[in-house]
Order: C-alpha cells, then structure tokens, then sequence
C-alpha cells in the first residue's frame, strides 16, 4: 500500500518534483509529475524513441515547438535516445545509403523496393510485425501509427497510409 500511495503521489500532483531515490531510472531528478510518468512509457516504447532519435541522427533541423513531439525536449539527451541515435548512425554507415536516398529518408518518406532497413531509417521501428506464411513465400506487416509497410525478400512491395 506504501508503494501505491508513493505512484499516486508523483504521478497525479502536478509540479511535483521527482526524487532519484524514488527510482533511480529517471534521467532527470528534476522532473515533475508529468513529465516523469511520460518518461515511464517513453523509455520502453521504440516508437516514441524513434520519433526523436530519427531527427536527430539524420541531423534534421527542428522547430521545438511544433517539429516534432514535445517530449523530445525533455528527452533528447537520455541514454536510451542517445544509444538509438547511434545505432542508427551506424546502419545508415554500414548501409552506405546515397546521399539523395538519405535526404528523402531524413524526410520521412520510403518508396517500393527499399530495402527494410530504409523503412526503419524513415519511419522507425514498427509497433507490431504481422507475418504470413505460405507455400510460396512469407510476407510482413509492418503496423506503424500512420500506415502500413509489406516486406518481402527484405524489401518494401508495398505501402498502406
């Protein structure tokens, strides 16, 4: 019951400033409430992670206010972003993608015939992966927020938004 009043505590009184000793995975012990209980989903979700890591490693330049989601000020500098900017640095590296394929990534965008991992330097890391096996061949569904992706043989055959 001690835990439960303490949760009730720091995620519904608002301005509330968060303490490290109350769970030492909070970057910033600073935060208040809301911020703090964004956090808790923001640090296991790759999708909300995606939005801000995918700015950032393809060197986007952003309007803070309304460029992309405001959590993203608040956590831009965590490890879990920084380590996701990385990664993707490194596969857009180990890619060796042109320069005209990365600025139409850097914008969102994917087209037929892209292999996968473009999707995943566009859009990011999906929510969900439906697959379907047949005799023939095994397909993907890639779930995102705004549409769907469909892979086979490790490329985009075809886009749903």
């Amino acid at each position: 019951m001690k835990v439960l009043s303490l949760m009730f505590f720091v995620f519904f009184v608002p301005g509330t400033a968060v303490s490290q000793e109350r769970d030492p995975s909070w970057p910033d012990p600073n935060w208040d409430g809301t911020t703090a209980s964004i956090w808790l989903t923001f640090r296991t979700s790759a999708q909300m992670i995606d939005k801000c890591a995918l700015k950032i490693a393809h060197e986007v330049k952003v309007d803070r206010e309304n460029g992309w989601p405001a959590y993203c000020n608040s956590f831009e500098n965590t490890s879990v972003v920084l380590e996701r900017i990385a990664e993707l640095k490194q596969m857009m590296k180990s890619l060796r993608i042109s320069k005209k394929n990365l600025k139409t990534l850097s914008s969102g965008k994917i087209w037929i015939g892209a292999p996968k991992d473009y999707a995943i330097l566009s859009w990011g890391r999906p929510k969900d992966i439906n697959r379907t096996l047949t005799a023939t061949r095994s397909r993907e569904q890639w779930v995102y927020e705004g549409g769907y992706l469909y892979i086979e043989n490790g490329k985009v055959v075809a886009i749903q938004n």
